[in-house]
């Protein structure tokens, strides 16, 4: 039986579970935004969670951020991935970026996890009010690619965008919620 996973909203009750989660990726993925630095932990564990909530409102923003609602991946008491769904896109976001962002801790890579939290993210992306989304990936994640390929409905599209200053080949999935449940 699969164990089940949740996507949860942070939470003080979580962040050891967070800080274990940041602790395994950090070095370890392509882009940190979802993680924040373990060793600097003292620094932001009291902070966290409110800086999140203004990120979510779209308050205090640094330039080029969009508001967006996080979500911490849990099996159990488990960590297993972070996530940001962007309620809206800037230009830079729709060359690259799109409204999903997801990182799955390298343990946890290769057994299907990153499929199941698509789903679980496009569930919370209707509750949140988007009926259409845009996600991006490097076309050489391969593994993230076979994932968006599992959603119904998705539609792919190859490119090329900037990303950390380098042109990069990557794909785009157009999803528009075809209102049914998942």
């Amino acid at each position: 039986m699969r164990e089940m996973l949740l996507c949860r909203r942070p939470s003080a009750e979580l962040l050891p579970a967070y800080l274990d989660f940041c602790r395994e990726c950090w070095g370890h993925v392509h882009d940190d935004y979802l993680l924040n630095d373990p060793a600097e932990y003292a620094s932001w564990r009291e902070t966290l969670l409110q800086e999140l909530a203004e990120h979510e409102a779209g308050a205090g923003l640094a330039p080029g951020l969009m508001p967006s609602v996080r979500f911490w991946i849990m099996t159990g008491t488990v960590c297993i991935g972070a996530a940001d769904i962007r309620l809206k896109l800037n230009d830079a976001l729709r060359n690259y970026g799109g409204h999903l962002g997801l990182v799955i801790r390298p343990s946890c890579r290769g057994m299907g996890y990153s499929k199941r939290v698509n789903h679980l993210l496009l569930e919370e992306a209707v509750k949140l009010g988007l009926d259409e989304l845009l996600i991006t990936c490097v076309d050489a994640n391969t593994a993230a690619k076979q994932s968006l390929r599992s959603i119904p409905g998705i539609r792919e599209e190859a490119g090329a965008a900037v990303f950390q200053g380098e042109l990069r080949r990557i794909c785009r999935f157009y999803w528009k919620n075809p209102g049914e449940k998942f």
